[in-house]
Parts: structure tokens; C-alpha cells; sequence
């Protein structure tokens, strides 16, 4: 087996727009965040506008104070929250964000469905040491028919496809609230793309995510696609009064790449000969010698 090389812990986190504790509750996740070790997040429903300071950058501001660490965030707007407060995605890293990028999810569609909140996808390009990784988080639409969140599974994994050239990334990761079922058509499109759910690629049973207070549905994952080893994925924020959602954690392992030998750099052992071969060894090569003047 391979050695890990390197490891890197990601989350996804539901950060449920604004709730009355607020003074106190993303000092608290930020908290768990360092407890955890945790060096990526994937956040949805987060809050930056309207006289309330960027949610995401909250957390990242305790983490920083907890840790001593430089966490950043990068806030993407997608609609409003009640009509009033600006709500989108973030990235938050201990690492730098490379290249943020918008991803639409709302026009051409392939179910020609309309989303009923504006939705996008928010990608970066994040180098955790040993090369650079392709993150995504989303939030999907939670439209009654599920035909609209495969194709906006569709038109993300096409974007991504299109940008990025995935010999270049150790891996792909899509984090998010899915509002949608493991066994959902959406689920199953991007398993077909080569993406695993790690929650359930470790665990055979558990995993709800929704409403955290007591879960009864798993609609929240993080998904990697890539030659990375999935080491550990685990439920994590599992406090009513910090989100309506539970957290995942995940850990993924870098493993040693092979070094190929080329055949021709290769040098091939001979056998020692023998004192008694080594006339006969002569011999042959005299007789080619002889058979090639003869030509």
C-alpha cells in the first residue's frame, strides 16, 4: 500500500442564514472548526450585506484568533434571504483560493425548469501542498420536480469539465446542501461522473444531515472525484442551536506517487558465468563473427 503523503480535512456546513443567536453561535462553530483541525469549508446560506457583516468571515476571524492561522474566505452572492439580506456561498481556507469562480445553475438547463430561488455554484482552484485541488460548493434548488437538480448537476459538472483540465488537480471536490436524496437521480449523475460520495464510501449506514435537531434525511455530502485516498468521513456540528443542518467532515489522504522505471533505462541482470562457459561464450561470438563475413 501507498503512503500518505499529505492529508487535508474538509467540511461542509449549512450556516442557516440568521438566527437570534448570532451574537454568540459562529464563535462556537469556529471553535469546533479549530477543535476539528479542520482546513477547508464549504459553507451555504451565508449572510454578507444589509448591515451584517460576512457570516463566513465570522468564522473565519474566531479560527484565526483559536488557531493563529491565516483562514481566508471567498463570499459569492446568489439571492436574498426573506427578500432582505444578501445570501449566497463561501470558501473558507487555510490555504490560499486560487481563481474563484461563478458557476450559473439557473439558464440553460437541460430539464428547462427554473430554479425557484437564484442558484449558483461557487469552484477555486486551492493548492494544499503536494498540488492543487478543484473545490465547489453548492446550494441546489428545492424544486418539487428532481428532473431540475440533475440538470443542474449537468450544467456544473460540464462548467467544471470545460475550465479546468483535471490532469492538472490531484482531485475534484463538490461540496453541499444537495436538497436531494443519496439514491436521487442527482446523486446517481454524479456518481456516473466518476464522483464518490465519501460519507458512504466509509460508512455503510448513517449519514442524515437534515434537520438537525433530530435528522431523519441525508441531503448534504461532500463528493470527490480523483486518485486521493478517502480516509475518514464523519457527521461533525451536531448542535440544533448552531444550524438546522449537521456538518460532514471529511478526510482525504495524498498518497506517494509510483515512480515508474522506463524498460529501456533499465539495466537487465546477467547471470556470472562459469570458468567453463566462457571458451564456449568466444566460440559463438567467433562463429557470428565468421557467418556475417561469409554474407
Amino acid at each position: 500500500m501507498k503512503k500518505v503523503k499529505e492529508r487535508f480535512r474538509i467540511v461542509s456546513y449549512n450556516l442557516h442564514g440568521i438566527q437570534t443567536n448570532d451574537g454568540w453561535r459562529f464563535g462556537k462553530i469556529a471553535s469546533e472548526l479549530a477543535r476539528l483541525n479542520v482546513h477547508i469549508c464549504g459553507f451555504q446560506e451565508v449572510i454578507n450585506g444589509n448591515g451584517i457583516e460576512d457570516t463566513s468571515y465570522q468564522v473565519a476571524y474566531h479560527m484565526n484568533n483559536i488557531t493563529g492561522l491565516s483562514y481566508s474566505t471567498h463570499w459569492l452572492y446568489c439571492h436574498n434571504f426573506n427578500g432582505v439580506y444578501p445570501e449566497g456561498l463561501s470558501i473558507l481556507s487555510s490555504y490560499p483560493i486560487i481563481n474563484p469562480l461563478r458557476i450559473d445553475l439557473n439558464e440553460d438547463l437541460s430539464s428547462r425548469l427554473k430554479p425557484l430561488l437564484t442558484r449558483y455554484a461557487l469552484s477555486c482552484e486551492i493548492n494544499v501542498g503536494e498540488g492543487k485541488v478543484i473545490f465547489t460548493t453548492l446550494h441546489l434548488d428545492h424544486h418539487k420536480e428532481r428532473i431540475l437538480r440533475t440538470s443542474q448537476a449537468e450544467k456544473l459538472v460540464m462548467e467544471i469539465e470545460n475550465t479546468y483540465n483535471m490532469e492538472d488537480y490531484l482531485c475534484s471536490i463538490i461540496t453541499g446542501d444537495f436538497n436531494d436524496l443519496d439514491n436521487s437521480p442527482c446523486l446517481k449523475y454524479f456518481k456516473e461522473k466518476g464522483y464518490k460520495d465519501t460519507y458512504r464510501a466509509v460508512n455503510k449506514k448513517g449519514g442524515n444531515t437534515f434537520h438537525s435537531e433530530r435528522p431523519t434525511v441525508r441531503i448534504d455530502y461532500i463528493l470527490v472525484k480523483g486518485e486521493v485516498l478517502i480516509e475518514k468521513s464523519e457527521l461533525v456540528l451536531y448542535d440544533s442551536s448552531l444550524s438546522d443542518h449537521v456538518g460532514i467532515l471529511t478526510t482525504i489522504g495524498i498518497q506517494e506517487k509510483e515512480v515508474k522505471v522506463s524498460k529501456e533505462k533499465t539495466a537487465k541482470k546477467e547471470k556470472p558465468l562459469k570458468a567453463e562457459d566462457v571458451g564456449k561464450t568466444e566460440d559463438v561470438g567467433k562463429t557470428e563473427e565468421k557467418e556475417r563475413l561469409k554474407k
